[in-house]
Order: C-alpha cells, then sequence, then structure tokens
C-alpha cells in the first residue's frame, strides 16, 4: 500500500477530514482525487461546544449498535451494523460486522489500542492519545464519555476510485439531522467523539492504519480547540500528530517535492497538486518546531483562538519571539531547497527531513527576459541560472505588477555548496549583481515568492518578471560635493556604468567609525546612487575619509576638503 493522500472533505453544515490512499491493489483504480472544505457554515453557534448527554450504561463487549457512515462515491449517507470489540483506558473499537474476520483481527484490535494507549515508535510508554493530549489539549466529550469511539469498516472509495483511508466528521459532534442547504441531502449524527478507519484495502492496525489514526485524532481535538480553523492550519497540526507519535508523512513530502512551488495557505479543491499541499503543511509544522519553539509553538497554535496567519502571528508574540509569519515564511522556503544546517546560523534546513527539491526553470543562455509570471499568496518560484565559466557578472532584476508585497531572495553556489543568501531589493531599479559569474559562484537561484502583512487571509495573486544579463564588470565615478547653503552636509554620488545594485559607504574620523558598510540609496527613476552625510560639529572636515565599496571590495576613496571659512 502506497498512501497518497490526505484530504478534508466538509458540506455545508458538515465537516469531514478524511485520508485518502491510492492503491496499488489491482481491484483499485488510482486516478485523481476529491477534497472538501472546512470553512463552511455550522449548524451550531462556532464559539460553543455542544453539552454531552446523560451518561448510557456501560458498554460490553459483543454490544452492537448502527452507525451512520459517509458514501463518498454518491456523498450520502447509509447505515452499517458493528459490534464492540474491544475496549482500552481511552478507546472503544467497533468493528463493521462484514469486516470481522474478513479484513479484521483481534491481533489488531490489541495494535490499535496498543498505538492508541500505550506504546507509539516515537516512546514506547506512550501512547498516541497521551502524547496528543499534551500537546494539541484534551478531546471533545460530546457523548458523556471519556473514551473515543474508533469505527473500522470498508470506507467506500470516492466516485474516481480512490481509496478513503479514514476521516473525522463534526456531523457526530451535533444532535439529530442535518441538512445540506446545496444539495438537500441530509446527514444524521453518530453523537459521539467518532473516528472512522477504513479496513479494505488498509489493514486494520497496520503501519498506515496507526498513522491516519494520530492523523484524524488530531483534527477531533482541533474541533473542540478552534473550528474556524483555516484547513491549511488544521492540516499542518494533523501532519505534526504524525511525526510527532513517530509515523512518517506518507507520500506527501515526495509529492511536495515534486510540486514545491505551491501555496502553503491555498487549497484549492480542484488543484492538481492537492498531495503536495499535505507534503507542505507537513514541512511547515516540523519547520516551526524545530526553529521557533519545539512543541511549545505547536501547542500555542493548536489551542489559539486566532485562527490561519494570525494566529501563527499570535503564536510568536506569545513566545516572544520577533518574527512575523512573513519572516518565518521567506526561510522556509530558501530551507526546503537548500536544507543546510551548517550555513549561517542553521535556519534553512531540517533535522528531521531531508527534502529533495528541485528547480522548476533553468537558464544557461543569457540575456533572459520572462515573460509574466503568476504567483499566488505565499507561494514561491525556484529560477536557476547556471554558467561553468566566465569573469562577467550576472545581472538580476525583477519587476512586479505592484499589487502586493514581495519577498525575493537569491541563492547562490559553487559546485553545488551553498555561497551566500541575498535579499533582492525590488523596491528599487537596481536589482543585484553577481560577479565572477561562473568562476565564483556557478548557480544563481532566484526565489521570489508573494508575502504581504495586509492580506492575512492569502487572498492574492500578482504577476512579475525577471530579467538576466551578463554584463562587464561595474565601475563607479564617485563625486564627494558640499552643499552650498548647508554647508555642514555633504552629497556622495557613485554613478555606475551600467545598471547595479548597491555600492556602500564607510565614513572614519581617526579612529572613530561614523558611518559603516552602509548601503548607498538609489536616487529613485535615475542611474545613480546618493548619500548625503551630516559632519558634526566636533569634527573636522579635513579629518574625514570615506570609503565606497562593491560587492565587499573597495572601489574609491578619500577625504573630505577643508570647510571654507
Amino acid at each position: 500500500m502506497v498512501s497518497k493522500l490526505l484530504i478534508n472533505q466538509r458540506f455545508p453544515f458538515l465537516f469531514l477530514s478524511f485520508l485518502i490512499l491510492t492503491s496499488i491493489i489491482p481491484i483499485v483504480q488510482a486516478t485523481e482525487w476529491i477534497d472538501g472544505t472546512h470553512l463552511l457554515p455550522r449548524t451550531v453557534p462556532m464559539d460553543l461546544i455542544p453539552s454531552a448527554p446523560a451518561q448510557r450504561n456501560p458498554l460490553q463487549i459483543g454490544d452492537q449498535r448502527i452507525f451512520f457512515a459517509v458514501n463518498f462515491r454518491t456523498k450520502e449517507q447509509y447505515n452499517l451494523r458493528a459490534t464492540l470489540r474491544g475496549i482500552g483506558d481511552f478507546c472503544y473499537i467497533y468493528v463493521q460486522n462484514s469486516e470481522w474476520k474478513r479484513t479484521v483481527s483481534s491481533r489488531a484490535i490489541t495494535n490499535l489500542i496498543r498505538s492508541f494507549e500505550r506504546s507509539t515508535p516515537t516512546n514506547p510508554n506512550k501512547g498516541i492519545y497521551q502524547i496528543q493530549t499534551k500537546i494539541f489539549g484534551e478531546p471533545p466529550d460530546r457523548d458523556g464519555d471519556e473514551r473515543i469511539f474508533l469505527l473500522l469498516l470498508d470506507i467506500p472509495s470516492d466516485a474516481r476510485g480512490q481509496v478513503v483511508a479514514g476521516y473525522f466528521s463534526d456531523i457526530d459532534q451535533q444532535r439529530g439531522q442535518l441538512r445540506d442547504p446545496q444539495t438537500g441531502k441530509l446527514y444524521n449524527s453518530n453523537e459521539l467523539d467518532l473516528i472512522y478507519l477504513d479496513t479494505n484495502p488498509i489493514s486494520a492496525g497496520g503501519p498506515d492504519s496507526l498513522t491516519v489514526l494520530a492523523h484524524e485524532f488530531q483534527h477531533l481535538i482541533h474541533w473542540k480547540n478552534d473550528r474556524r480553523e483555516t484547513v491549511w492550519v488544521n492540516e499542518s497540526l494533523s501532519e505534526f500528530a504524525m511525526f510527532i507519535c513517530g509515523f512518517p508523512p506518507l507520500d506527501h513530502l515526495s509529492n511536495f517535492e515534486s510540486n514545491p512551488e505551491i501555496s502553503l495557505i491555498d487549497w484549492d479543491r480542484d488543484s492538481a497538486y492537492l498531495l503536495a499541499s499535505y507534503g507542505a503543511a507537513y514541512l511547515w509544522s516540523l519547520y516551526l518546531y524545530e526553529h521557533h519553539g519545539k512543541e511549545q509553538i505547536i501547542t500555542t497554535i493548536a489551542r489559539s483562538r486566532f485562527s490561519g496567519i494570525s494566529g501563527i502571528n499570535q503564536a510568536l508574540r506569545t513566545l516572544g519571539s520577533k518574527e512575523t509569519f512573513q519572516t518565518v515564511y521567506a526561510d522556509w522556503k530558501i530551507a526546503n531547497l537548500v536544507d543546510d544546517l551548517d550555513f549561517g546560523d542553521g535556519k534553512y534546513g531540517y533535522r528531521n527531513a531531508n527534502p529533495k527539491i528541485r528547480v522548476s526553470k533553468k537558464h544557461q543562455f543569457y540575456p533572459v527576459q520572462s515573460g509574466r509570471q503568476l504567483l499566488k499568496s505565499y507561494s514561491v518560484n525556484y529560477i536557476s541560472f547556471a554558467q561553468s565559466s566566465g569573469e562577467k557578472s550576472l545581472a538580476l532584476s525583477v519587476e512586479t505588477d505592484g499589487k502586493y508585497s514581495y519577498d525575493v531572495r537569491v541563492i547562490t553556489k559553487k559546485r553545488g555548496d551553498l555561497v551566500d543568501i541575498i535579499k533582492l531589493p525590488i523596491e528599487t531599479l537596481a536589482g543585484k549583481t553577481i560577479p565572477n559569474f561562473g568562476r565564483r559562484v556557478d548557480e544563481v537561484i532566484l526565489v521570489p515568492s508573494l508575502s504581504s502583512e495586509a492580506h492575512l487571509l492569502g487572498i492574492g495573486k500578482s504577476t512579475y518578471r525577471y530579467n538576466a544579463s551578463l554584463q562587464d564588470q561595474v565601475d563607479f565615478k564617485i563625486f564627494v560635493i558640499n552643499n552650498p547653503i548647508h554647508r555642514r552636509y555633504w552629497e556622495i554620488l557613485a554613478i555606475p556604468s551600467q545598471l547595479s545594485d548597491s555600492p556602500a559607504i564607510t565614513i572614519r574620523s581617526g579612529n572613530d567609525t561614523l558611518i559603516s558598510s552602509l548601503p548607498i540609496p538609489l536616487v529613485s527613476e535615475q542611474a545613480f546612487f546618493a548619500y548625503s552625510f551630516y559632519l558634526p560639529l566636533t569634527t573636522e572636515a579635513k579629518s574625514v575619509e570615506w570609503f565606497v565599496s562593491f560587492l565587499d571590495t573597495q572601489v574609491a576613496s578619500g577625504k573630505l576638503p577643508s570647510l571654507p571659512d
């Protein structure tokens, strides 16, 4: 069994979180997937948890009852009879009668109880229940019974032949009968804290089944924490739930590796890349865990009443971090590509994952003038420029449509090793110049992403163009001009021989450094750079030296002339 997809299905007035697997068993035709929506109207107030009914008589092994389940092929409910086959400290396990001894054995029941309550790959002394309730909080108590109901059944495949491996439905957290106002279909609540687990072709009690259980249990808990939560945050927490219990991310990561440019936050139900969205969600939660507070950041997000990006920002503030969702995302998109813990302060890598991301576009011939490129909010492009030899500079520039803020990074490499990570300032026309392209570095990767503080819901699309050309090394003409009106002000002008990024200015007086390697601003819509310097009253002009550098190389220096009397 190759696990393929974790999805959420929700109709109006109902919320289904379910796991889809594509089977390699010949009888299952693996095609595309279905998906669902989390954020549609509810039948109960959003800020209230339904009260539990009176305690029923104690359940016993062999008890039978009728359950309502969803047929994902028709989107309708059906009835099934199931028998209680296992009772643990924290769970009841019911098995569809037709599946007992056919796809479900006593050993499967034992494995499920042991993993849910006593032992996981992460901790041989703690089960899924103990690990997750410590991090995410207690599950709801819809039914007045502290145990969670696990229903093992043969879940019908969807209309495209894909295998639904399990799900949580918030129908069961409500009372009575619910109606989908769009289709008119009726749905009955089991009125239980209930998780559904597939038995065919999923092996009950096997590794995939336990992975699904870990994933869906988080969804059950999160329904109590925040039923307003956005799908991508909810799914990232369920992906983390799998990881922290010691279960692999199925093949979600490999799908993301093949499609790394998808939006982290925009889960399009009709997208061909929905599988990859789960891989993105997995790496996102893992990155937060490894670099921004371990379990504490996950717990804070999970228990926050803020949703989506606002919830991430609130969690970072709560932990005393100066980072925001936007700045973390900017680092995360680089970590996914380079995965190098040894570079800088280690923020561009993973300890518990090894993503293999490939660039989407490669350029080896210059000049390059792209057409319009489309970006969704919090999606990214990886664009490579390669040159095996040469002494020229690579000049890069990006022009956007101006609708939203961009974060553009430039990664430089030599023979596959990371050399530097630079931020490209697209607010100016200067772009970025990489010297000795082909000798000092042989690959430059442009990494633009759409990122705006003003659009926390991630609603937005934007277009941009990029240009790349080979240029001779940049020369500068430097002019130092005293302001004729305000005599203690000096203008230092740097005129490049061609389009370039900013040179830097350093100013010293004796042993004192007045200005240190400060980028000289580009004069708006002009082809030169200018820095205005105020000479302190206590400093004589003749004691002041200035140095202009470009790409860490000094290109000019001099002294201020004496001020006239």
